[in-house]
């Protein structure tokens, strides 16, 4: 009986220290894993840059609404023709 009474005794050590060992490991993995993201980001801000410096980048464009579009292909189409005071 004595010896299950030390077997009660060093499980919860032995829990202990495999949640301790657990948790040190999940820190490597999120540090791993930060790494990674990091050198992630750093090439996406490359990226970014190497779009504006370009011209590749949208920023700043103004988006034409639907009716905009419209009024701008009929003026294309009646471009040339003496109706194009009509269409403003």
């Amino acid at each position: 009986m004595g010896e299950n009474e030390e077997n009660k005794q060093e499980t919860p050590e032995v829990k202990e220290v495999d949640q301790v060992q657990e948790a040190k490991q999940v820190v490597e993995q999120l540090k791993e894993q930060n790494a990674l993201l990091a050198k992630q980001l750093d090439r996406q801000e490359k990226l970014n840059l190497q779009a504006v410096l370009s011209g590749q980048s949208t920023a700043g464009d103004v988006q034409k609404s639907d009716e905009e579009k419209a009024v701008e292909s009929a003026k294309k189409l009646v471009a040339g023709t003496g109706f194009e005071e009509f269409i403003d």
